[in-house]
C-alpha cells in the first residue's frame, strides 16, 4: 500500500542516526605502507618503532641534561640550586618526603606544610600538583631500603676542586643519588611520550591494522623538532614533564575508546574507565591539565555535532571526564580551583546540551544544527563558569582571565604583567613555524587536517541536501553513511584534527602550551590520511620520513652540542650565610626564585613562594614585591611586619630600570608618586637610612639581606 509522506519520514529516521565504523577495503591497506604485513607482523613492527623512540629519547634528555650543566660534576648544593624558582620549589617536596625519618613522617609534612606559606600551616598536597614528587619519594625510599639490605653499590663520591678562590666540594652520581633518581624518573617518563606518539600515528588512520611507517616518521618528527615540542630537557622538574606523557598515555585511550565504540556504540566498561583513568593521572601533576581536557571535551562535542560520534557514545566520554575530574577533586582534598573551573562548567553543561541536539538536529538541517551546537556549549560554558566561581567565592584562576584581557586588550595588572613579560607567556613566536615548515611538520600536518576538513564538509553537505529532500521536496534519499563521504575519517580522526584547532588557537596565544599543539601536529603529519585507493601515500610517507629525517638531523646535532657549567657562587655565600647565621623557624621573603632555593637548600620558612595559582598567594607576593615600588620604607615596614618576615631578601638585579623590570611593571600598574624614590635602589645604596625599620645583615653583589626590626 501507498504510504503518506509523514509515514515514509518515520521510516526514514532512524536510520538517519545511525553511524558505521569504517572499514578500509584491500586496496587503501595496501596503500597504508603496512598492506604487504600481516597484522601480528604490523602489531610486533609497531611496538618495536614504539620502544626504540622511547630508549633513544630517554638517553637523548639524559645527555643533554648533563651537557646542559656538567650534571655529574656539581655538589649536591650546586645542583639544588640551578633548580630555581618552580624547578626548586616542586623538587624541596621531594626532598621532605625522602629525607624524613619515615614514609608516613613525610605525607604528613606534606599535609602540615610549615615551610611554604610562614606563618601559615597549608595542606600541599591540596595547594600544590604533588603527587609526583610523593609517589617517585616513596619509590626511592623502597629503593634504598633494597640497596641497603642487599649491598647493592649505588652510587660513587669524589671530590671536585673548583678553583683557588671557591672550596673543594664532594660530588656523588648514581641512581642512589636522590637527585639522580628524581631526574631519571623524570627522563623515563619523556621516553614514554615518544614511545606513545608512535603508537598513537600508528593507530590514527581507520584501519584494520597498525602503520609502522607512521610510528618511524612521528619519531623522527618529534626529535626533529625537540625543543618546539618540550622543554624536559632543560626543566626536568616542571609539571607538564610528569603530566605531558600521562596526556599522550589518556590519547591512546581516547582513541581505544573512540574506536571501541563500534557502530552499536557499547564500548567495553573497561575502555571507559581507562578513559577516567588516564584522564586522572593527567590532571592530578599539573594545574594546566584542565584547558588540555577542556579542548578534548570541545572536540567530541564537535565530532558528535558533525555526525560523527553518537549520543551515547559522546555522553559516556563526559561522564568519564567528569568522574576523573570528581576523583581529581576528591585526592587533591577539595581544592576549589577544579569545581570553579572551565573544564567543570564544560562538562556539566555538555550534558543536557546533547540532550537538547538531538531536537535540534531533527528541526534543522545539519548545516545550521552542526555549529549550533559548540556554540551553544561555548556561551553555556562562560556563564556557568561565572556563576560557579561567585557562588563558590572563587579568585584562583583570576589571573588567567587577567592575562587573556591583557594579551587582547591595553588593560594590565600586576599579576598579569608577571606572566606576559616571560617569553613564555608571549604570543606564538613565528620563527616557530619557520622550523616546523623546515622538517615539513608544519605542511604535512596542516594538509591532513585539510583533508580531515574536506570530507567533514562533504558530508555536512551531503546531510543537508538530504534533509532539503527529505523535508522540502517531500521524497526519501537514502542514508549517507559515514564510510561512503568520509573515507579514511571516523570519529577518532575528527576528534583529533578539532584538538590541533584547539591547542593551536591555546598555543596562539600563549606560547608555553605549544607544548600540546607541536606533538599534535607532528601526529597529524605522520598520520596523512589520503582516499581509498591511492597509492601515492606510501611514497608521500616515505618522501615525509627523508625530509623529515634530513633536517630533523641538524636540528638534533644543535641540540646535543649545547654545552656549558654551573656555578653561582654568590648564591652559595647566600644559602651558607643563611645556613650558619640564622634560626631554622626564622622567616624570609623575597623574590620567588631566590624563595624557592631558601626553602630547598637553606631549610628555612618562607613567606611567598612559585606557585601563583592562589589569590591569597598572588596578593602576599604583590606585597613583598613591593620593595621594588615607590612604597615608602615605613609602609613596608608594616607590610612586612604583618606578614611575620624576619629577614627579606633583595635581589639587586630585579632593581634595574628597564621594560618589565620590577619597576617598570609598578609605575605601570599602580598609581604611585613618580617623585618618590624606588625603594629597592634606597635599600641597595643607602642602608645606614634604613633603621628603624631594617638592619642591612649580608651584602655580596647579588643580594642583600635585610632584617626585619621588630
Amino acid at each position: 500500500p501507498a504510504m503518506s509522506a509523514r509515514q515514509r519520514r518515520k521510516q526514514q529516521q532512524p536510520k538517519l542516526q545511525q553511524h558505521h565504523e569504517v572499514k578500509p577495503d584491500k586496496t587503501e591497506q595496501a596503500s597504508s605502507g603496512s598492506g604487504f604485513l600481516s597484522w601480528r607482523s604490523s602489531f610486533a613492527l609497531t611496538c618495536l618503532v614504539a620502544i626504540a623512540a622511547g630508549y633513544f629519547t630517554y638517553r637523548m634528555n639524559s645527555r643533554m641534561w648533563e651537557n646542559h650543566i656538567h650534571f655529574s660534576h656539581l655538589a649536591t648544593i650546586e645542583r639544588e640550586m640551578f633548580l630555581t624558582s618552580e624547578l626548586g620549589f616542586y623538587y624541596s617536596f621531594f626532598k621532605q618526603v625522602v629525607e624524613a625519618p619515615t614514609l608516613f613522617d613525610g605525607v604528613r609534612l606534606l599535609l602540615s606544610d610549615t615551610l611554604s606559606e610562614h606563618p601559615d600551616t597549608i595542606n600541599a598536597l591540596r595547594r600544590f600538583n604533588l603527587y609526583p614528587e610523593l609517589c617517585i619519594g616513596a619509590m626511592y625510599r623502597v629503593y634504598a631500603g633494597l640497596a641497603q639490605q642487599f649491598g647493592w653499590r649505588t652510587r660513587d663520591c669524589y671530590q671536585v676542586n673548583r678553583g683557588s678562590d671557591m672550596p673543594p666540594v664532594q660530588s656523588c652520581e648514581g641512581i642512589g643519588e636522590p637527585m639522580y633518581f628524581y631526574v631519571e624518573v623524570v627522563y623515563l617518563l619523556s621516553g614514554l611520550t615518544a614511545a606513545g606518539l608512535a603508537l598513537l600515528a600508528s593507530y590514527a588512520r581507520p584501519e584494520d591494522r597498525p602503520c609502522p611507517l607512521s610510528g618511524v616518521i612521528a619519531t623522527v618528527g618529534y626529535l626533529g623538532n625537540h625543543r618546539e615540542c618540550t622543554r624536559v630537557q632543560w626543566t626536568p622538574t616542571l609539571r607538564e614533564s610528569f603530566s605531558f606523557p600521562l596526556l599522550v598515555l589518556h590519547q591512546i585511550c581516547l582513541l581505544n575508546f573512540l574506536r571501541r565504540g563500534g557502530t552499536e556504540e557499547r564500548p567495553k566498561s573497561v575502555a571507559v574507565l581507562l578513559l577516567a583513568g588516564s584522564a586522572l593521572l593527567f590532571l592530578l601533576p599539573w594545574q594546566f591539565a584542565q584547558f588540555a581536557l577542556l579542548v578534548e571535551a570541545g572536540a567530541l562535542l564537535c565530532a558528535h555535532a558533525l555526525g560523527y560520534l553518537g549520543h551515547r557514545l559522546t555522553r559516556l566520554a563526559m561522564l568519564a571526564l567528569l568522574l576523573a575530574l570528581a576523583l581529581a577533586f576528591a585526592l587533591q582534598f577539595g581544592n576549589v580551583m577544579l569545581v570553579s573551573s572551565l573544564l567543570c562548567s564544560a562538562l556539566l553543561t555538555a550534558l543536557p546540551l546533547l540532550q537538547l541536539h538531538q531536537l535540534i538536529s531533527r528541526l534543522a538541517p545539519m548545516c545550521i544544527a552542526a555549529p549550533a551546537l559548540p556554540v551553544l556549549w561555548l556561551c553555556c560554558t562562560l556563564l556557568a563558569k561565572a556563576g560557579l566561581a561567585w557562588l563558590l567565592g572563587a579568585e584562583q584562576d583570576s589571573h588567567m582571565w587577567d592575562i587573556l584581557l591583557s594579551k587582547l586588550s591595553a588593560g594590565r595588572t600586576f599579576h598579569s604583567m608577571m606572566y606576559t613579560c616571560a617569553k613564555e607567556f608571549d604570543f606564538y613566536d613565528p620563527q616557530s613555524l619557520i622550523e616546523l615548515s623546515k622538517t615539513l611538520a608544519l605542511p604535512a600536518g596542516l594538509a591532513s587536517l585539510a583533508y580531515v576538513c574536506y570530507r567533514v564538509a562533504a558530508l555536512v553537505i551531503a546531510r543537508s541536501r538530504q534533509y532539503r529532500a527529505r523535508l522540502v521536496l517531500g521524497r526519501p534519499e537514502p542514508p549517507v553513511c559515514v564510510p561512503t563521504e568520509s573515507p579514511g575519517v571516523d570519529a577518532a580522526s575528527v576528534t583529533l584534527a578539532c584538538q590541533l584547532v584547539g591547542f593551536g588557537l591555546l598555543a596562539g596565544l600563549i606560547m608555553r602550551l605549544k607544548l600540546f599543539f607541536t606533538p599534535l601536529l607532528v601526529l597529524h603529519a605522520a598520520a596523512l590520511p589520503m582516499p581509498a585507493a591511492n597509492r601515492l601515500r606510501l611514497p608521500a610517507l616515505l618522501l615525509l620520513l627523508c625530509a623529515s629525517g634530513w633536517q630533523g638531523s641538524a636540528n638534533y646535532a644543535a641540540e646535543m652540542s649545547i654545552s656549558g657549567e654551573y656555578s653561582d657562587w654568590h648564591t652559595e655565600q647566600l644559602v651558607y650565610w643563611i645556613r650558619d647565621s640564622t634560626k631554622p623557624g626564622e622567616s624570609f621573603a623575597g623574590t620567588m626564585p631566590v624563595t624557592a632555593t631558601v626553602r630547598l637548600v637553606a631549610d628555612r620558612p618562607i613567606v611567598n613562594h612559585p606557585h601563583y595559582e592562589d589569590a591569597g598567594m598572588r596578593a602576599r607576593t604583590k606585597q613583598v614585591y613591593s620593595m621594588y615600588s615607590h612604597l615608602s620604607l615605613a609602609d613596608w615596614s608594616r607590610t612586612a611586619k604583618s606578614l611575620s618576615v624576619n629577614y627579606t631578601l633583595l635581589v639587586k638585579g630585579y632593581c634595574r630600570r628597564g621594560p618589565c623590570s620590577m619597576p617598570d611593571i609598578f609605575e605601570r600598574t599602580e598609581a604611585q608618586n613618580p617623585d618618590s624614590p624606588v625603594l629597592c635602589e634606597l635599600m641597595a645604596s643607602r642602608p645606614d637610612q634604613l633603621q628603624p625599620h631594617l638592619m642591612r645583615v649580608f651584602d655580596n653583589p647579588k643580594y642583600s639581606v635585610f632584617r626585619v626590626v621588630y
